[in-house]
């Protein structure tokens, strides 16, 4: 998927782990940036190890396990504030291993012990429509999310 789709998503699946609308902010960036994270590798090793040294499952669940070490050793935050906005900034960053084992390439889930690549391959990452589609589906959801929470209800609903 396009960098613009995996961000997308992240924000949006940030957005929704909150529970006041500040905090959903808060989420939503943070989310979407586990999100950005992944692609990376095309940055650090020229491609070399695309989908397979930041696409796997191993990075998420270290960033989690570690961040209570991390706030005890540290005393930034409460442990479990750490721990939380951890799992939101895995989700981002578990969202775009998601979307991108939708593409025809796969992610290699399971790197370093395993070079095999996992996805179901229904789409190419630069297939614009299949992009827009995914992006506005997680801009729907979110902007469904706003109205349900009542963040919008001042601005759609008809004034008196």
């Amino acid at each position: 998927m396009k960098r613009y789709t995996h961000i997308i998503a992240g924000f949006s699946l940030g957005f929704l782990l909150g529970n006041t609308f500040l905090e959903s902010i808060t989420y939503a960036f943070l989310s979407s940036l586990g999100a950005e994270i992944p692609d990376r590798d095309l940055r650090l090793f020229g491609g070399r190890y695309h989908r397979r040294l930041l696409h796997n499952v191993f990075i998420p669940l270290m960033v989690v396990m570690a961040s209570p070490i991390l706030a005890y050793t540290t005393k930034i935050s409460p442990p479990p504030e750490i721990v939380r906005l951890s799992m939101v900034f895995a989700t981002g960053f578990l969202s775009h291993i998601l979307l991108d084992a939708i593409t025809l390439r796969g992610v290699a889930l399971f790197f370093p012990f395993s070079n095999k690549t996992y996805g179901i391959r229904v789409v190419a990452t630069n297939n614009t429509a299949a992009n827009v589609l995914i992006s506005g589906f997680f801009i729907l959801l979110t902007l469904t999310w706003l109205v349900e929470k009542c963040y919008l209800c001042s601005t759609i609903t008809p004034s008196g």
